[in-house]
Formats: C-alpha cells, structure tokens, sequence
C-alpha cells in the first residue's frame, strides 16, 4: 500500500477510562464492573495501536470464547465504518495503513501462538 495520510478522532472517552486504558505502562491490567466501558475503551484502544502500525502488522484482541470476539469484532467495525475492510472468517478487519486486528478465541491456548503481534487486548 502506499503511503495514506489517517486522521483519526478519539471518541470521547470518561476520564477513569483514559487513565486505565490509556495507561504509558507497558501493561495495564482493568478490572470494572460491568458496563463501565471497558470494552468500548479498549477498542479504541486496539484501532490507535493499528493505526500506528505498518502494513501486515499484527494486533490481536483476544476474548475467552469465539462469541465474545464476536462481539468486539462487530462493535470495531461498525466504529470503522468503511474507513477499513472486515472479514468474516476468521474474523479480522484491515485498517487503511494495512494493518490487521484479528479478533480470536483464547479457549484453546496454542492457536494463538505464531504470528508477531505488536498490540493486544486479553479481554
């Protein structure tokens, strides 16, 4: 891909938000309630990372079963809008830079090993 210039608005997100998820640390471990925006922040989160990225890097959010990763990866792309390419199985979306999120099950631990990943949510 060639070079693209990305102009990419942060949501507005809570201050106890930002500073959990947004964290300078290398991790940042969250723990909430439900329905106190967590997902919804992280997904800001992962599209920043991506957007940072190079084509062909990696970024996984990676939820406990399929379904969960489901639910992120539809909530991702319909905050993407056509602004980035989604896809089904597996599912994945590619952001304009060329970047990838995939969005993957944990329930069987070791296929997630292989690819380089620069960026992940452990949800």
């Amino acid at each position: 891909m060639g070079l693209e210039h990305i102009t990419f608005k942060r949501p507005y997100l809570y201050p106890k938000q930002l500073a959990a998820i947004f964290e300078p640390k290398r991790y940042s471990f969250i723990e909430a309630s439900t329905k106190a925006g967590k997902t919804s922040a992280c997904i800001v989160w992962i599209i920043e990372q991506a957007l940072k990225g190079r084509d062909g890097g990696n970024y996984w959010w990676v939820a406990p079963v399929s379904i969960q990763a489901y639910i992120a990866f539809d909530r991702c792309r319909r905050a993407l809008g056509s602004d980035a390419r989604a896809f089904m199985s597996p599912f994945r979306i590619v952001m304009p830079n060329g970047a990838i999120i995939w969005f993957k099950s944990g329930d069987k631990p070791d296929s997630l090993y292989g690819e380089d990943v620069y960026a992940a949510v452990i949800h």
